[in-house]
């Protein structure tokens, strides 16, 4: 039996079953899926908090998907990196291949040319859980946060990912996604709403 997809705001009864979404979806490819289950909890409570644009996708009682977005993504990950600095660099020391990325981040962001997006609007994350069986469940998701920011008179917004992710790639070019510009790793896209 399918059930229809639901869409709401998340709040902080959301985070324990958003963890595992996240857990699922990024496995070893996203920083942040390296955390332990605490602190991910934490990390995801504080973005939650502080960015307005936050939603899950549920099909009965199971978050099949989440979206974290708003205006204070960047101010929510300095706050999270200060109070788990200690715990952040034991991951990194842990799992050399993350450890070389941040140091090629900090000297690109030292010695390189720094490109900020116009859009402040930013959409941080975007997860399916990959044991959904329905295969539209990211482009409904994304189809209601674009109808809430329009609902909200936000008609732009932003995002980053990673070059090596051909098939977010794929989903937002497909979705009217455009670039912006490329920074070291990671490719900045845009989509205008109107």
């Amino acid at each position: 039996m399918d059930l229809e997809i639901q869409f709401h705001l998340a709040t902080h009864k959301d985070i324990e079953k958003i963890s595992y979404v996240h857990k699922r979806a990024f496995k070893n490819d996203h920083f942040s899926a390296l955390f332990s289950v605490i602190m991910l909890r934490e990390y995801l409570t504080l973005l939650i908090e502080l960015n307005s644009f936050s939603l899950v996708a549920k099909r009965g009682e199971t978050i099949v998907g989440y979206i974290i977005a708003g205006d204070k993504t960047d101010e929510s990950l300095k706050i999270f990196i200060r109070k788990n600095r200690l715990k952040m660099l034991l991951i990194l020391f842990s799992h050399p291949r993350f450890l070389i990325e941040k140091i090629n981040e900090v000297l690109l962001r030292s010695f390189g040319k720094k490109k900020k997006s116009a859009f402040s609007m930013r959409l941080f994350l975007i997860a399916v859980d990959p044991q959904s069986v329905v295969r539209e469940d990211g482009t409904r998701l994304l189809e209601y946060f674009e109808h809430t920011l329009k609902k909200n008179k936000i008609y732009y917004y932003g995002l980053s990912v990673r070059k090596k992710n051909e098939k977010a790639i794929s989903f937002y070019e497909r979705n009217g996604f455009a670039r912006e510009f490329e920074n070291g790793k990671s490719i900045c896209y845009y989509k205008s709403l109107i």
